[in-house]
């Protein structure tokens, strides 16, 4: 996240939703509300091939010669975030059903946390919605088995520690999708994950395919005092 002091906005609580964004003075169409960078990015759980390092979409004829995922290149296989997170992948068997990508971005969280400092602090307060995810049982035992049993003949970390992870970039996480660069997967941020969902939402959210950064505008003019909201999912959808 950058930080401004003079962002249009403040963060509050409000009843039955928890955190949101407010604005602190009129917003005008199109302003820009925040830029946030992204503390996590990651392929989707169900993913064709795509890089580690930087989610473009792969054929598979190069892969990282310590875990065997696929890269794009060399130079990718050996950034920062992949080689915290290689020593655990090369433990990881694949079966018939194909690459595991879900162990991914739950490694870089944790990854995240074990450095402490801001961004964690701030991703550690959002909701992980743990007592309704737990209500489906078939998709909590399949974490279980494909994440968390992984992991853990890794780290030494707890079970609910990890379903904490799962929770929080489940619930949190936004789809990225670039055809142009042939990219695609999730990303987490820390303040843009606050701001709250409405159907007839006052403000828009574009990602850059460069870095993953976020910029949130606004779609109208946004009061003093208004929450300030995007649409999770997109009109075509329903």
């Amino acid at each position: 996240m950058e930080e401004n002091e003079n962002r249009p906005f403040r963060i509050a609580k409000l009843a039955g939703k928890g955190c949101c964004l407010v604005a602190t003075r009129d917003i005008a169409p199109l302003e820009i509300i925040l830029s946030d960078r992204a503390a996590v990015v990651a392929p989707n759980h169900e993913s064709q091939p795509v890089c580690l390092g930087c989610l473009q979409i792969v054929d598979g004829s190069y892969v990282c010669p310590l875990c065997g995922y696929p890269m794009c290149s060399l130079e990718c296989s050996m950034c920062s975030v992949h080689t915290q997170e290689c020593t655990v992948l090369r433990g990881v068997q694949h079966d018939g059903e194909g690459l595991n990508y879900k162990i991914v971005a739950v490694i870089r969280l944790l990854n995240l946390r074990d450095s402490s400092g801001h961004p964690w602090n701030q991703i550690d307060e959002l909701m992980d919605h743990e007592e309704e995810r737990r209500q489906d049982v078939s998709e909590w035992k399949m974490f279980q088995k494909d994440v968390v049993d992984i992991i853990k003949q890794q780290k030494d970390v707890e079970d609910d520690l990890i379903h904490h992870l799962i929770g929080l970039l489940s619930i949190n996480c936004v789809g990225v999708c670039f055809k142009k660069e042939k990219k695609e997967g999730r990303a987490l941020y820390p303040l843009l994950s606050i701001v709250c969902h409405s159907c007839v939402a006052n403000a828009r959210y574009a990602v850059n395919p460069d870095d993953f950064s976020v910029v949130l505008r606004a779609r109208r003019a946004i009061l003093e005092g208004e929450e300030i909201t995007i649409n999770y999912i997109p009109p075509i959808y329903g």
